[in-house]
Order: structure tokens, then sequence, then C-alpha cells
């Protein structure tokens, strides 16, 4: 048998490094942007066709480059953006591995025009499959053009997994919308079939770039964040509680203004939130967190998406305990418009048609919007940092800062469901289980977290038979659950004694409160609080007022009280608002009387 062990090829070789690199279009249109904003660009324009697939075409205002850095640039790992290994711990550039460009020419034909300000002529050189077919001296604007084209047109096996037009135009326009909210002061300009798609301001005001992307409605609903500590910065605008989404597909973060994909920053930002968002779904998120950048490695993968923390521990509280203070700061009661009721006739209203708040606009613009035109010049609604602004009264839904929920008078029940009460200016509907829910939720917290007895012992044990499974959950867990009001004991094989419980839940003992505990203990992480924490949830759920339980007006008006001295008291535990208003001037607009 002869010798099976070959070295490959260079260009074979170049195919397979490209591999890694270039996964589609957008791939090419990340790095090629990243050079631009390495390069000191103030603006940057993309032009594509086909998805990419037949042209991209990226163009910037930077430095430029000279004749022989130009050509060799295309050599696989030449940069000027590190020197040797040690430099990888002090990387501050998005690029820097020297694989972009050699990658990208030997999947498709390239040409760069480029041009620096002290010379008098440019540079153009065109490759294809990695190899120099032109390079001569031309007159260009100071800065770098690179167009490529036939993309795979070598690697058929690559070109065919491609999808269609629009799905690769939409991962393009996803890069550049995330790069252009991490880079707020460079003007970005997307054409896609000669079409522009976007054209964000460049004024370095990241709230006029959102609302560039993801429209005015949204950006109206975003609360301020800058939170300094050390030699963390953690900046940009994350969304009110009630302005979520399906997916996380609205969220952006960068380090060091690198666009990055990381669970820990993602989950530290979502636990901020505690339990002010409904379950699985998402708020809205645009961040930045600058720190040295020796406290993070990002030559962890050839995209240079994935990332990993020195001090991961550390990066979680900063940036989760940073977002909860800024959330107690700012809350938000949903405000029923009094435009709902335009053009409905009050004599054929249903009651089954809900009054509902219409947060889910995401129509972009194409165009850069003046944001002055539907946004407070003063950016009063804008707030974050510890810092505390008066809010003005307008038809548009309500940020609300901490303690500001009104004193209410109750002056009814609604389907023995929803308390209706009133203040000087509005009219409210509280929804008595969830405002129930969060008074017991944050009670039993503050109990469990100073350590307070809230047991109540049963004069007759309960025995409860489960199955094997859920009872080696419970036993396995029974300190946990102990310090939650509960003491269990283990009685038979599948059986266990109750002799006490959390005092609220003295008549809702039964088998499925024990099988839903251990449902939970089975479903959730191994950090102890949390755990607990979910548990906490459902028993609040458990032992709240129920929807149709009828409240005498002392009752009520109990309610109210304590939910004012809540946290939180716009949400329920599980993220649902317990409060929605109508002001004075909305009714009155209604019936005419403005």
């Amino acid at each position: 048998m002869g010798n099976k062990v070959i070295i490959l090829d260079g260009s074979t070789i170049n195919k397979i490094a490209a591999g890694e690199v270039i996964e589609r279009p957008a791939s090419i249109v990340k790095e090629l942007i990243e050079n631009s904003i390495d390069a000191g660009s103030s603006r940057i324009f993309i032009e594509i066709r086909n998805g990419g697939k037949d042209l991209i075409k990226v163009t910037d205002d930077g430095i430029g480059m000279s004749s022989i850095d130009a050509e060799l640039a295309f050599e696989r790992h030449a940069t000027s953006k590190i020197k040797g290994a040690e430099d990888l711990f002090f990387v501050k550039t998005l690029g820097f591995r020297g694989e972009a460009l050699p990658s990208i020419a030997a999947v498709s034909e390239v040409e760069m025009i480029t041009k620096r300000r002290e010379d008098l002529l440019g540079t153009r050189i065109k490759l294809l499959n990695g190899i120099v077919t032109t390079k001569e001296e031309t007159g260009s604007p100071d800065g770098t053009t690179i167009i490529v084209t036939k993309l795979f047109h070598n690697v058929p096996a690559r070109k065919k997994f491609l999808k269609k037009e629009t799905l690769e135009s939409g991962y393009i326009s996803d890069v550049i919308n995330r790069l252009a909210l991490a880079n707020p002061s460079i003007h970005f300009k997307f054409i896609n079939n000669d079409k522009i798609v976007l054209n964000s301001p460049g004024n370095n005001d990241l709230i006029h770039t959102i609302a560039n992307i993801y429209g005015k409605d949204t950006a109206k609903n975003l609360v301020k964040v800058y939170i300094s500590e050390g030699e963390y910065c953690l900046s940009g605008y994350i969304s009110n509680p009630q302005l979520t989404r399906s997916n996380r597909n609205y969220q952006t973060y960068s380090i060091n203004r690198r666009i990055i994909k990381d669970n820990i920053i993602s989950k530290a930002v979502e636990d901020g939130y505690k339990t002010l968002l409904p379950v699985n779904r998402y708020p809205v998120v645009i961040l930045n967190l600058d720190l040295p950048p020796n406290q993070v490695d990002v030559n962890v993968h050839p995209s240079k998406t994935e990332i990993r923390f020195n001090d991961e521990k550390q990066i979680y509280g900063f940036i989760s305990e940073g977002i909860s203070r800024i959330l107690k700061e700012v809350t938000y009661i949903p405000r029923v418009k009094a435009d709902y009721f335009k053009d409905k006739d009050v004599r054929e209203y249903k009651i089954k048609e809900q009054l509902t708040i219409n947060i889910e606009d995401e129509k972009k613009d194409d165009s850069f919007v003046d944001i002055r035109e539907y946004y407070p010049e003063s950016g009063d609604k804008i707030i974050g940092g510890g810092e505390k602004k008066e809010i003005k009264e307008t038809d548009e839904d309500s940020l609300i800062q901490e303690e500001v929920l009104p004193d209410l008078i109750p002056i009814g029940q609604l389907f023995s469901t929803y308390i209706l009460a009133q203040s000087s200016g509005a009219f409210f509907i509280i929804d008595q289980h969830a405002a129930h829910e969060r008074i017991i939720y944050e009670e039993l917290l503050e109990k469990r977290n100073e350590k307070r007895n809230y047991k109540q012992e049963l004069i007759t044990p309960i025995m409860i038979d489960l199955t094997h499974k859920e009872k080696n959950i419970i036993i396995e867990n029974i300190d946990l659950i102990d310090e939650l009001g509960f003491e269990i004991e283990e009685f038979g094989s599948n059986t266990i004694l109750i002799r006490s419980v959390p005092y609220m839940l003295i008549d809702e003992v039964n088998k499925q409160l024990f099988i839903d505990i251990a449902n939970q203990l089975e479903s959730v992480s191994n950090e102890k609080e949390k755990e607990q924490e979910k548990i906490l949830v459902m028993i609040a759920c458990k032992s709240a007022i129920k929807a149709h339980d009828k409240l005498s007006h002392p009752e009520m008006e109990a309610l109210i009280r304590e939910l004012k001295k809540t946290k939180y008291p716009f949400t329920c535990p599980h993220g649902r608002p317990t409060i929605i208003s109508m002001s004075l001037y909305e009714i009155e607009k209604r019936f005419k009387r403005k």
C-alpha cells in the first residue's frame, strides 16, 4: 500500500480557511465594514445585488492604503493591527487576524481601489481566486472601495447552500443594522438592488440610529442606560417592560464596539428585569460594554463574535444589578388611548372586544428620520444611571418614576376581577389577581432574604403521595424548600409528610402543589436563589386573590395600599401588567368635551 497522507495545495488550503470566515454574503459585509471602521471612517456605504451573490460593494472615507500595503493585505495573516502574540491581550481593533481579505479573495473576484490622503493617486488591484490579475495607479477619492463579485464561483457546494435572495439580503441587513447601532457616530448607507434600505444619521446620537432602524414607536419606549463602575462602563438603551418581542432578534450587544454573541451578557440583562417580563418574551436591548481589552479574549473563533471574560461573575453582577436599579427608577403604566374608540359606534360595541395597546409596530423608515418631530427635545422620557427627571403628561403611554403610583380611590369592581379606581386626573383598572401576586411575592422575597420565619404549623400533618421521581426531587432539595417556609419529612417510599407551610398557603396544600414544586425544581438552574424565587412566584400565584373573587370596599382599599408599597407595582411576578389607565383628558376627548 502506498502512502496516503499528502500536503494540500495552497488553493485548497485557502478555500478551507475561507470556509471558517466566510459563511455567506453577510460574513463578507461584516468583515469589510469592520475593516472600514478600523480605518477611522466616518461614512460607510454598502451596496448589494441579488442578496450579495452578484455584487457586494463597500466604500469608506477611511485612511486608505499605500500601493504596497494594498497588495500585501491579500496575503494570509498579513495585518497592521498586531505585531506579535502578546498584542492579542490588548486588541482594540475589530480585525486583527489578517484572514478576511485573503479569505474573500479565495472564493470570489475582488477589486479594491484605495488612496491615502497624502498620495496624489490611488491604487487599483484586482484578484481572482486569490491571485492578483491587475494592479495599477488610478485617480480616486480618499478612502477604500472593495467590490466583490462571482461569490463562491469556484466552490459550487458552498454556493448551492446559499438561501434565496430575500433571506441573504435579510442577513446582510441585520449585520449592517447591528454595526450601525454599535457605531452611531458613523454614517451608514445601505443600498439593496438600487433601493436605499438604511441611511443612518451618523451624528453620534444612538436614539436617532435606533429610530432609523426600528422605528419611532420603538424609540419612544426605550430607557437610557449609563452605568459606570471602576473600569466598566455600560451604555445604550433597553425597552421598558411593556415593549417586548417573541425572540432575542432585537437585542444587540457589543464589547468595546465589537458586535458579540454572549449568553452571559444577555442573561445578565434579562435577569435584571427579574419578574417584569412575561414568560417567553424578551426586551429590546442595544448595549455596549466598555472595559480594558486585556479583560476579554476576542480570539476565540475566526468570526470574532464569540468572547471569553476573565471574570464572568463580576461582569454578570455589574450588568444585572445595574439594569435592575434603572428599571426600579422608571416603570410603566399602559394607558388606553382615546383614539382607540375612533370610528367605533358605541351602540354596536361588544364587550368581547378588548382594549389593547399596540406596541408591536416595527415599521422601519427607509431614510433618516428627524427624531425631534416626535421625541421630546429635553429627553424627558429617557432616564438612566440614577438620574430622575419630570415626566410630562401626554397622550402617549407613560413612563412613571419610582414611588409615583398615585393615591387611588377605589370606586368599584368590574366582573369581580378588576378593581376600578380614580385619582385626581386619571381612571385606573387594576387586575386584582396580578396585583395581589406582586404583593405576596415581594413579601415572601423580603422574608426569605431577611431569614424571617413565615411558617404556619399545620394542626394535622398532611400526607402527599408522589411518584418516585417527584419525591426524590423534593427530598434532594429539602433544605432549599425548608427556607421557603415548608417543613417536610420523608414518609414511606413515595410519600412525604407536610408539617408546616408558608402561612398564606394554609388553604392551598394539596398534591398538585408539590407536583408543581417538583417540576419547577427539575426545570430551573442550579442557582439556589433563582430556584427559590421561581417557587415563590408559583406560591404567590396559587395563594393570591383569584379572578371572580368578590371584594369589599375595605379589601380593595387594602390591596391598592399594599400594591403602592411594592418595589415593582406595575407588573405581576410573571411580567403581566397589574394596572392600566386612561387620563381624564382622554375620557373628555372621547365625550367631545375637549
